[in-house]
Formats: C-alpha cells, sequence, structure tokens
C-alpha cells in the first residue's frame, strides 16, 4: 500500500511539474514573439503559416505535415545550436507543400582510381583514389588501429563535434543539443511522419493503430524514393544514380551511431536505470558504484544498440545479415472504423499491405536477431520473387529495412526487398550499375563493398563449383558459335554456288577448307571440355567481358603486387582490403587485379613474386588502372578470399630472401617435408643399387648356367672326322665290309 501510495504521489508531482513546464514555456514564447513583433515595426510583411517557418515551434510530427526535409548528414551535424539564438528549436523544419523549395541533393566528388605507377615507389591508395592513410612498409598512424578502426591517439570526430559554435568544454560529453537522434535525419532514407510516434516497443504484436501507422510508413517509403528522383533528375549536371543514393543511405544511420559509440558517447551510466519510465526505487543510490554500463573497450554492435535505444531507431534505415526461417503471409490492413489518438482522422480509402512475416537467426550461432517483413526477394538466378509466390525456404539474405518498433526483445523490420546471399553474385545488379573500361566511381561503392561481403560469407566449394559450371558453359557457347558460323558460312558458299558467282571447283576447294577449319575447332572444343584447366580465361574474358560480366571465374598464376589499405568506414566499418595483381600463363604480363579482405595465412605480401595463387571471384568490371608508361585496361575481380599453395622449395626461398619467417608454421612444414623428401631420395637410392646388384648376379648366374648347358650338349653328341682319303671322300665306317673281307683273308 505505502508503494502504491508512492507511485501516486511521484505521478501527480510529475504531472504538475509538466503543467507548470509547459505554461513557462508559453509565456517565454509570447514575450518572445511580442519583442520580436515590436522590433520588426511595420516593415515585415504577413506571417504567413507560421508552421512552416524555420523557427516556428511547431514539432516535425504534427499532423498534417509533410516529411521532413533531408539534409545531408554532415550540414545537420554542423548546424549552429547556441541558446542565444532565436529561430532555433533544435529540429529541422517541416517543408509545406507549395510554400517551400526542395533542396536538390548535393552529389558527391567523383573520384577515380588512381594507383601507383610503380610497385613500391609512391604512396598507395584505395580503389577509389583515396590514400590509404599508412605507408606499405611502416606501421599504423595514429588515425587506425590494425583492424581497421579508429585508435586513441587520432580519435575521429563526429561533425557536430567540430562546429566552432560549440564550446569546448561540451566536446568532451555527448550532448542533445548536437544532434536529436529521434529528430534529425542522415540520409534521404530517414523515415519522418506524423503517426510514427505510435508503435508502442516491447510487445509482439500490432494494434489497430500500430497497423495505420505501418501503412504510413510504407507509403512515407514510396515519396521518400519519389523525392530523392525529383532531386537527382533537377542535377542535369550530375552523374550520380539515384540508386547509389538510396542504396547507401541505410548505412548511414548505423555508422553516425558507431563513432558515437567509438567516442564514448551513448553510454548510460548505471545509476541512470528506470522502471516503468519513473527512478528505480530499488538501485543503489551511493554514486561511488554508478559505473558505465558498457566497457570502454567493447566493439560497437548496432544489434544492443537498437536493444538500449529503440525509441532512437524507429523509421531509420539498417543493414542486417542473417538466415531467413520459415515464416508466414501477413496482411496489414486499414481500419476505416479506427479513429488515431493524434486526431487525424479516419483514413479516406482502404488500404492492405501483403508481407510475409520471417525470423532473421544469425548466421554464426543460429540466435535470433530480428523478425523481417518483406515484400519480395531478389534472388540472382531467378529475378524478383513476390511475397505471395516466395516458398518460405530458410535462406542467408541480405536484409535493407527500417526499423520499425521492439518485437519482444528484437528489432521488427520492413523490407521492400531482401537480397538472397549464394555463391552466385547478383550479376543483373552488376551489370546495370558498372561502368566498364572507366575507373571505380564513387557510385559503385555500395555495390562494390555488398559483393565483397557477399563473397566473404559464402563457402569457397560452393563459389569453386559455380565458376566450373561457367567455364563449362561458356566452352558450350564457343561450341555453338562455331556451329552457327560453320552453317552460315556454308549456307554462303550454297548461295554464291546458285547464284553462279562461283564454279563448282572453287565451291568444293572453300568447302573443304571449311570443313577442316570446323573439325580442328571442334577438335579444339573436345580438348576444353576434357581439360578446361587448359582453356585460355584471361583472354576469353578480356575479349568478352559482356560473357563474363558478373560472374565466377578462377583463375591461377603468380602476384607480384601487393597494397593493403582499409575499407570504406561507411560501408565496410573500415576493414582492411588487400589489391594483388595476379599474372596468368596466358594474360601475356597483363594482370588482373584482385580485391579481397582476407589473405592467407603467413602470406609474403612483400615478395617480389608470389608463385601458386590462384583464386575464384566475381569479375566486376574492366577498369583503368596506372602503369609505368600509361593508363592500362584490367580486369577487376573481387574475392572472398585466395589460395596459396607453395612447393617446399619456393617456401624455402621465400624464407632464405627473408620475405617468410623461419620459425612460421608453413615453413617449418616446408622444412619438414624436404626432410622427408631427402631421406626418401636416400632410400630409393639405396633400393636403386640393391635392385642392380641383385639383377647382375641372377644375369650372372643365368650366364654361367646357359653355358652348363651348351657343355652338356657337346659332350652328348657323336663326334664326326673328316675322312684322310685322297679326293677328299668320308667313308663312314659302317660302309665298311669288315666281316666278310676278314673271313676271306683268314681262308687264303
Amino acid at each position: 500500500m505505502a508503494i502504491t501510495q508512492l507511485s501516486d504521489l511521484m505521478k501527480s508531482r510529475t504531472t504538475v511539474c509538466r503543467h507548470a513546464t509547459v505554461q513557462s514555456w508559453l509565456a517565454v514564447s509570447l514575450l518572445a514573439v511580442s519583442v520580436t513583433a515590436q522590433a520588426a515595426g511595420q516593415t515585415a510583411g504577413p506571417v504567413g503559416n507560421e508552421g512552416s517557418r524555420p523557427g516556428s515551434s511547431r514539432p516535425s510530427g504534427a499532423a498534417g505535415s509533410a516529411p521532413d526535409e533531408m539534409l545531408p548528414f554532415d550540414e545537420l551535424m554542423k548546424l549552429p545550436r547556441t541558446g542565444g539564438q532565436s529561430g532555433d528549436t533544435g529540429t529541422l523544419p517541416p517543408i509545406e507543400p507549395g510554400n517551400a523549395t526542395l533542396r536538390p541533393v548535393t552529389p558527391p566528388p567523383q573520384r577515380e582510381f588512381n594507383p601507383p605507377r610503380t610497385y613500391r615507389e609512391s604512396q598507395p591508395t584505395t580503389p577509389f583514389g583515396q590514400p590509404t592513410g599508412r605507408p606499405l612498409d611502416g606501421p599504423l598512424d595514429g588515425a587506425v588501429r590494425g583492424d581497421g578502426r579508429a585508435g586513441e591517439v587520432g580519435r575521429r570526430l563526429l561533425p557536430a563535434e567540430m562546429d566552432s559554435t560549440v564550446p569546448g568544454s561540451v566536446d568532451q560529453q555527448f550532448s542533445s543539443l548536437k544532434f536529436d537522434w529521434q529528430q534529425h535525419s542522415t540520409s534521404i532514407a530517414d523515415l519522418r511522419f506524423p503517426t510514427l510516434g505510435d508503435f508502442e516497443d516491447g510487445r509482439s504484436s500490432l494494434f489497430p493503430e500500430e497497423e495505420e501507422a505501418y501503412l504510413d510508413l510504407v507509403g512515407t517509403v514510396e515519396r521518400q524514393r519519389a523525392l530523392l528522383i525529383q532531386r537527382t533528375s533537377r542535377e542535369r549536371q550530375s552523374t550520380v544514380r539515384p540508386v547509389a543514393v538510396w542504396e547507401e543511405a541505410f548505412y548511414q544511420f548505423a555508422n553516425a551511431r558507431r563513432l558515437a559509440w567509438e567516442n564514448g558517447h551513448l553510454r548510460k551510466p548505471a545509476s541512470e536505470d528506470s522502471l516503468n519510465g519513473m527512478a528505480d526505487p530499488f538501485r543503489n543510490a551511493d554514486p561511488s558504484v554508478s559505473q558505465l554500463r558498457d566497457d570502454s573497450s567493447l566493439p560497437y554492435s548496432l544489434l544492443d544498440d537498437i536493444r538500449r535505444f529503440p525509441e532512437h531507431f524507429a523509421g531509420r534505415p539498417i543493414v542486417l545479415y542473417g538466415r531467413l526461417s520459415p515464416g508466414k503471409l501477413t496482411r496489414i490492413t486499414d481500419d476505416p472504423q479506427t479513429v488515431h489518438s493524434s486526431g487525424r482522422g479516419v483514413r479516406e480509402e482502404f488500404q492492405e499491405v501483403l508481407v510475409h512475416r520471417s525470423s532473421l537467426r544469425s548466421l554464426a550461432d543460429g540466435s535470433q536477431i530480428a523478425v523481417v517483413d518483406f515484400r519480395s526477394v531478389t534472388t540472382p538466378d531467378e529475378g524478383t520473387i513476390r511475397t505471395e509466390d516466395w516458398a518460405g525456404d530458410s535462406v542467408a539474405v541480405l536484409v535493407k529495412g527500417w526499423v520499425v518498433k521492439d518485437w519482444n526483445g528484437v528489432p521488427l523490420i520492413f523490407s521492400e526487398s531482401v537480397r538472397k546471399l549464394s555463391a552466385i553474385p547478383h550479376f543483373e545488379l552488376i551489370r546495370r550499375n558498372t561502368t566498364d573500361r572507366r575507373r571505380l566511381q564513387d557510385e559503385e561503392k555500395w555495390l562494390y563493398y555488398e559483393t565483397l561481403r557477399q563473397l566473404e560469407l559464402t563457402t569457397a566449394d560452393q563459389q569453386e563449383l559455380i565458376a566450373d559450371f561457367w567455364l563449362a558453359r561458356r566452352i558450350n557457347q564457343l561450341k555453338d558459335d562455331v556451329g552457327r558460323k560453320a552453317q552460315s558460312d556454308l549456307q554462303a558458299l550454297n548461295d554464291q554456288l546458285s547464284e553462279a558467282k562461283i564454279t563448282e571447283t572453287q565451291y568444293r576447294q572453300a568447302k573443304t577448307t571449311l570443313e577442316r577449319s570446323v573439325a580442328a575447332r571442334v577438335a579444339r572444343y573436345r580438348q576444353y571440355r576434357d581439360h578446361p584447366e587448359d582453356f585460355q580465361t584471361y583472354v576469353d574474358m578480356f575479349q568478352y567481358p559482356e560473357a563474363w560480366h558478373g560472374q565466377m571465374v578462377t583463375l591461377s598464376g603468380h602476384v607480384r603486387h601487393v597494397v593493403s589499405y582499409p575499407g570504406d568506414e561507411t560501408l565496410f566499418d573500415g576493414r582492411m582490403l588487400h589489391e594483388l595483381w595476379l599474372f596468368t600463363d596466358d594474360s601475356q604480363h597483363n594482370p588482373t587485379v584482385i580485391i579481397t579482405p582476407t589473405l592467407p595465412t603467413d602470406f609474403p605480401a612483400d615478395a617480389e613474386v608470389i608463385d601458386s595463387v590462384s583464386v575464384t571471384g566475381c569479375f566486376f568490371k574492366r577498369y583503368v588502372y596506372g602503369s609505368q608508361d600509361a593508363a592500362r585496361i584490367a580486369p577487376l575481380v573481387l574475392a572472398g578470399r585466395i589460395s596459396w599453395v607453395p612447393t617446399a622449395s619456393q617456401v624455402a626461398t621465400l624464407v632464405a630472401e627473408g620475405n617468410l619467417d623461419g620459425d612460421s608454421q608453413r615453413a617449418k612444414r616446408a622444412e619438414q617435408l624436404q626432410g622427408e623428401q631427402s631421406g626418401d631420395s636416400i632410400a630409393l637410392f639405396v633400393s636403386l643399387a640393391v635392385v642392380l646388384a641383385l639383377m647382375i648376379l641372377w644375369g650372372r648366374a643365368q650366364r654361367e648356367e646357359r653355358d652348363r648347358v651348351r657343355l652338356r650338349k657337346r659332350i652328348d653328341e657323336v663326334p664326326e672326322f673328316e675322312s684322310t682319303q685322297p679326293g677328299g671322300y668320308a667313308i663312314g665306317l659302317s660302309d665298311l665290309p669288315l666281316g666278310n673281307t676278314l673271313g676271306n683273308n683268314d681262308g687264303v
């Protein structure tokens, strides 16, 4: 009972204080208006619509107001906000239809890729022409740590902290006067509409009022995109595509929050915890135990930020990666009988939005990170699939959407279309949003980094299978081209013969030549089909880029140039990227430029030549790079990773040259393999010597045995003697009349 009375007393006291504050504010406002009117005198014209003036106190979320003008984030954070300036309410002035001039989008400067003219003489730059911020062989400077983020020495300032009108003392502590996270916009994709405050955080359901606010959110998305197209169309000299501005806008708000976190802001003391919107009466009131809730060493987490400040993220665009679980179709409908608490009234016509509501789970551990309502799925192979046709399969996706509310501990996200992540790149997006034979443009940034991220998240085995499949398909395409060309040439010969333009003899000769040419090409096709590694991929990719644009490709060769630099802070969190120039056997001293966020362990980036390197990545475009004599064109391949499998002798050479640590695991393994190979060589030599000796002994034994057999044969043979009688006639002993002659002689 005492707690209940205490709560009622505190509520009544809070109400009285609020009334007193409102009355005081109204009095001060009336006094300021009267003083301003007297000072202006008769020279001031009619005021008109007060809500459209920059100094109006009308809130941006008032009923009937148009969406806020989307000023660039840098200009918003630099607006002077000193208390003495009249007409500065800390919020952006709303745009009233018909009496306000729309502010055109200021196109970012067109920066182009300008790599070093030599391998190691000049300061390296990023592919977008920005300096890397560190020397090739030196330590990182104070502005960037080893992970690509800001260090303590070179702390990056929020744009508001660079404002000269803000006192220096305020620079050390975050103040809402610098930037109102609930009102100010950071990009064109920020949604500000009257019913945005109708969402109630914490519940996993939508009231009728929330569903109508949901429909307002969907309608505001369409209006914001139309506003962007309208602004960019007026900038006739601008080459910035609206799609690039829109896609990059989803990263702006989270980047501002991350900068604020790294600079020590957005951290609430434990003593500021509240219970049911009021100070927690059960907390420890001892100020000595009041510490920051978050450790300064913790990295920024977007999901944790949304959980702690859901009111800051309502209507804000964000980017999430995850796996969509099977969900269900959900209809967001308008109830004509419901009247908004804000007093807007009944909607004139019935509206309905069909979404697929699914759970988004982490790619790392499978935990739920969000609930996503999406209207379609963009796939690289099947195009865009509507919500009612989506089977609800579990698939990895990139979600670009807007935070609606806190849905029982996780954010509810509305996305017009989620993008499927697979080993197949979104080649149609790449073909539509890149310019061939040009340096990398700023408007290609969003797709450049998102493709890198997609290749990093998918497995290397799947990417190699896709690359092999596309290579086989390309070889079949060339075979079909040969067949069509042969049929066309044969038909042309037949036409010439029928029109008597050539003789029969000429026809037979030309046909024989054509058949031989086709037979040679078919033989070459069979060779490439059976041995695709012999196909000249670089030559075909360079000569026919339209066939490879946005497709996966596998290349192998040696690397002669490696430069590392941090990626874009907003689109890639400043993570390190590595640029390699890969030379293949068929490239004829022309490089393929490889961009990857990951290098193999013990990769010798400082070596002049790195052999046995292979890569599977996406052919992004042909782009201009700087060489020692002139600008050249090279294929640009984005890869999630590269493969380096050197031989033991190559590793030993790198160790001897000082490009690889002798105590590294790879060097030790190569030394072990060389020792095993030496032992194997000795054993093989001994084995060969033993076998040779045995063969010699066996041969000698066989020769002796043959001699013995030959001798026995000569002993067993009956000898034949030559006759000594004159005339050379030999008479056998059996032919002599030995018996009768001897008997007759005995009788004489």
